[in-house]
């Protein structure tokens, strides 16, 4: 082979070469720019998710103390027994109690929970002083009127309404057994007398929160 044959196969050695490296380094610089982009989506996706399950922190609500209790029913209901639990403190007791009290002047028959009909059927005077007991006991902490106003503050969406006050815990409804009758528990846990309990959780999807809220607001109107 001559000098020269030998120049020009060195040269193609080397541009076949150059060629490999070029490609390869193309290769890992795809490579490099698909991770990249791939990386970059999932954090986006892990942002979002977030983002999606961040619960805003319940408002501060500013309910003034009842400044006396005036145990009146127009269903002839005794109160001195749910008054004498929640003075001391017995909420389990006196939230059974409630929901006790709640079905006798519902006029409900053979079911554990109030539907509809049994709700917009409640007596106002009945409903303002079973709030008024919890309000007062409590320092305003539990009642009707506490969950009432977080549930205008949700903007009436029942998933954050749930998740302020205790009842579910990032969508899923909490059981009988996790709630909890001392006052560490979020405003408004407490009375859960009026929402049906089904396999031992809380099922608030029957839209016993709507219809006691509704039936609450028109008793604010009249």
């Amino acid at each position: 082979m001559t000098v020269t044959g030998l120049i020009i196969f060195l040269i193609i050695i080397l541009l076949v070469f150059s060629v490999v490296i070029l490609k390869k380094n193309h290769r890992l610089h795809q490579q490099r720019k698909q991770k990249n982009i791939r990386e970059n989506l999932s954090e986006q996706l892990s942002e979002e998710k977030e983002e999606i399950t961040t619960i805003p922190p319940p408002p501060i609500l500013n309910i003034p103390k009842p400044t006396s209790i005036f145990l009146v029913s127009d269903k002839g209901i005794d109160y001195t027994e749910l008054q004498h639990l929640l003075e001391n403190l017995q909420w389990q007791k006196a939230d059974a109690e409630t929901r006790f009290i709640l079905q006798k002047i519902g006029n409900v028959v053979n079911s554990n929970y109030l539907n509809a009909n049994d709700i917009f059927q409640l007596s106002c005077i009945d409903l303002q002083t079973i709030d008024t007991l919890w309000l007062y006991y409590s320092n305003c902490h539990f009642g009707l009127t506490v969950q009432y106003q977080l549930w205008q503050e949700s903007k009436q969406e029942l998933n954050l309404f749930g998740e302020w006050v205790g009842w579910c815990k990032r969508g899923v409804f909490i059981r009988e057994s996790e709630l909890i009758y001392d006052l560490t528990a979020p405003a408004g846990h407490l009375p859960v007398a009026y929402i049906p309990i089904v396999g031992n959780c809380l099922w608030i999807v029957l839209d016993s929160v709507t219809w006691f809220n509704q039936k609450l607001q028109s008793c604010q109107q009249n």
